[in-house]
């Protein structure tokens, strides 16, 4: 399943999941996605790296990330980075 989602992912928005290791983390924008019981504890970020915003969706398995959902942030999505990282 997780290879289906990575590629579906890749061919969709042309972002592959290992991508996610190269955004920059020290300025994340991180929250917990408590809209439904997942089973799981997941986590919604809003990344940046170079001058492009990201979201991602990931999840805390055996200590590793697993990757979700990984995107470009959409135009609510940077506004909310930008007003609760420069009030």
């Amino acid at each position: 399943m997780r290879q289906c989602q990575e590629r579906k992912n890749r061919i969709n928005r042309g972002l592959p999941f290992a991508l996610v290791e190269q955004l920059d983390w020290h300025s994340a924008l991180v929250w917990p996605d408590t809209r439904k019981d997942y089973g799981e504890a997941r986590w919604g970020a809003l990344v940046p790296m170079g001058d492009r915003l990201y979201f991602v969706c990931y999840t805390w398995r055996r200590n590793n990330m697993r990757v979700i959902s990984f995107r470009k942030a959409n135009n609510r999505e940077i506004d909310r980075y930008e007003t609760e990282n420069h009030p």
